[in-house]
């Protein structure tokens, strides 16, 4: 499943996230968690950025089934001020009931701006609790319904791992390039 934003100033991106499923999709079910997240990622988003709502490719076996919602789509309503550089990215956490780099997860999302965040890269308070309000969104949305939940996929036969936490961090990801110790 992705969420898509789509920038009227910038360029247009997205997030996937696994979910499980516990019962077949139907298009009222993919509006109304798109609807649900909406109201919590516009809270992100400058004034220059639309949420598009969410696109769903259902399956495995065969031709996916794809799912694209028809409602929930949300104008970012935070002030457009000074952006910081597309390489600063607020960075949200995933964990499960598993030890190990394994079984932890990050996503990444944009519009950070300069007053968002120290110059030791501290999100300010007031903006980790925007962020940690579309995160309880998005995994109560998962859940629910249709949706059996969040899940960590794996590149190995690893089956997924159901996230149980999802959390912002209190530093943003630079995305600065790594070094060899």
């Amino acid at each position: 499943m992705s969420l898509t934003r789509l920038a009227l100033t910038g360029q247009p991106t997205s997030n996937v996230y696994g979910v499980d499923l516990a019962a077949p999709l139907d298009q009222a079910s993919v509006d109304s968690r798109s609807t649900a997240i909406g109201g919590a990622y516009k809270n992100i988003l400058d004034t220059g950025s639309v949420f598009d709502g969410i696109h769903v490719v259902e399956g495995q076996d065969g031709a996916p089934l794809i799912w694209d919602s028809v409602a929930g789509a949300q104008s970012g309503t935070r002030a457009l001020t000074n952006m910081a550089t597309p390489q600063v990215q607020f960075m949200c956490e995933k964990k499960t009931t598993l030890g190990g780099r394994k079984f932890r997860g990050r996503s990444f999302h944009i519009d950070v701006a300069e007053a968002d965040v120290a110059d030791d890269g501290t999100v300010a308070a007031g903006t980790v609790t925007i962020l940690q309000t579309f995160c309880t969104a998005l995994l109560a949305n998962f859940g629910g319904g249709a949706f059996a939940g969040m899940v960590l996929l794996h590149t190995d036969a690893t089956l997924p791992t159901p996230v149980t936490t999802y959390k912002p961090d209190a530093k943003v990801s630079t995305l600065r390039g790594r070094y060899r110790r």
